[in-house]
């Protein structure tokens, strides 16, 4: 199966646009500024891509009733003051998840957060935390 490639903007699918004002433009810049939908299709998934921020809500109402049409796992990728990459395998669990982007589109944090890797001093944790880290485990009354 070859890979299949679709725009959305203004609520419908439309030729993916090569220049704005005689400047070349990036899938980027049409996501980011523009406001289009990208949806990418191949034989591992079908993926939709956008900016929270950005996406026209007609474009995305399209996509989440179109992209059941196509077989899954649903690839939803998205940037909300960062990239996020999501993978279900129901169409009706990937269109709720849309649904609730949309409606957290408007949100916009302050200040990033930056996660590193870091290794614990073992020896210096409590024992319960201890043995949940090297154990991988947590007894049920401790849980939450």
């Amino acid at each position: 199966m070859c890979s299949q490639e679709y725009w959305i903007h203004r609520g419908g699918l439309v030729p993916r646009p090569e220049e704005f004002g005689g400047q070349p433009v990036s899938d980027k810049e049409l996501m980011s500024t523009y406001g289009y939908v990208w949806v990418h299709r191949d034989e591992t998934c079908t993926q939709v891509a956008w900016y929270c921020n950005a996406a026209n809500f007609a474009s995305l109402y399209f996509a989440k009733e179109w992209i059941g049409t196509f077989s899954g796992p649903y690839r939803l990728t998205y940037f909300l003051n960062g990239w996020f990459v999501e993978t279900l395998d129901d169409p009706e669990l990937a269109r709720g998840r849309i649904d609730q982007l949309i409606a957290k589109s408007d949100t916009l944090l302050t200040s990033r957060v930056y996660v590193r890797e870091i290794e614990p001093k073992v020896s210096k944790l409590p024992e319960l935390l201890r043995q949940a880290y090297e154990e991988r485990a947590v007894p049920a009354r401790s849980s939450i």
